[in-house]
Formats: C-alpha cells, sequence, structure tokens
C-alpha cells in the first residue's frame, strides 16, 4: 500500500528521474532502486562533511558513476569512492548532500564507522563544554556557540574553494 504522505512529489531521482521517497527531511530513496539522498543535515550529524572530501579519487578499480546532479541544485557532483574491496561510490554536493548508489546507506555507515563515532565523541563533549559554561555564564555560552558557528561556516567556504580549484 502506498503512503501518499511520504511521497516527496518534487525532488526525482537524479538517475531514472522517478519520484523520489522522503523518509525525512534529509533522507530521500528512489522507489526503483537508483539510491538513496542524504541531505547535509544528516550527514552532518553523522560525521564531517570534511572526511567525504578527503576520500575524493578513485585509488580503487570501481566503474566511475554516470554524471550525477544534485538533487537540490542540479549541479554536477563529485565522484568519491571509498574501500578497499566493496567499493562504495557516491556523489557528493559540498552544499546539499551525497548520493548514494543502490541505497548503500548500511554500507555507507559501516565504511564510515571509525570516523562517524569519532565525531559522535566530539559532539558529545562539545555539549557537555557548553552545559559548563552555560551553567557558569550563559552569555559565554551562547558567545561561544556564535564564534563556533563562524568557523564552521569559514571551513565550509573553504571546502567549496577548493572544490571550485579542483573543478578547473
Amino acid at each position: 500500500m502506498s503512503d501518499p504522505y511520504r511521497s516527496s512529489g518534487g525532488d526525482p531521482c537524479p538517475r531514472c528521474r522517478s519520484p523520489l521517497a522522503r523518509e525525512t527531511d534529509d533522507w530521500l530513496v528512489c522507489g526503483e532502486g537508483c539510491g538513496t539522498w542524504l541531505g547535509n543535515g544528516l550527514v552532518k550529524t553523522l560525521l564531517d562533511p570534511a572526511t567525504l572530501v578527503k576520500s575524493k579519487g578513485n585509488p580503487f578499480r570501481a566503474t566511475p558513476l554516470p554524471p550525477t546532479k544534485c538533487v537540490v541544485c542540479k549541479q554536477l557532483m563529485n565522484d568519491l569512492y571509498k574501500g578497499a574491496i566493496d567499493v562504495l561510490t557516491l556523489g557528493q554536493c559540498l552544499e546539499h548532500g551525497v548520493w548514494l548508489e543502490t541505497a548503500d546507506r548500511e554500507i555507507f555507515e559501516a565504511m564510515y564507522a571509525d570516523e562517524i563515532r569519532a565525531h559522535r565523541g566530539t559532539t558529545q563533549e562539545y555539549v557537555a563544554k557548553l552545559a559548563t559554561l552555560a551553567a557558569l555564564d550563559p552569555d559565554v555560552a551562547k558567545l561561544t556557540l556564535r564564534v563556533d558557528a563562524l568557523e564552521k561556516l569559514v571551513r565550509d567556504l573553504q571546502y567549496q574553494i577548493n572544490d571550485l580549484r579542483s573543478r578547473s
């Protein structure tokens, strides 16, 4: 039985153009089995997107992806490869998210398990640090959040600059 409320209605699969089913706001799945879209909001809860940028290139014997366009901005994505035996191929749009071929989210999370665990540990430490700061001085905690957000923005812009340079 189909669920009309899960259909995204506006986002076509970058492979077959059929509608993507919306699991969450940042998780879309092709009903034809072509792949899965993970938005940056979801990716950032799992790991630092810079980890994906570092995997750029194809050192393995993987079949290059057909050109994949971002589900959001429709620009060509970077092909990324990870794995020595089971090669996970994905396309990355630095601004919006990643496309995983053939719905390989489980493989994605398994291959990046160390990075995901490290990111979650860092996130938990950060939340504890903010709670301590907020108990001492709420204004310092707010300022820390603002500074961290600006640092993140600068890092994201640097990734975009590096991506543009690599394309030219």
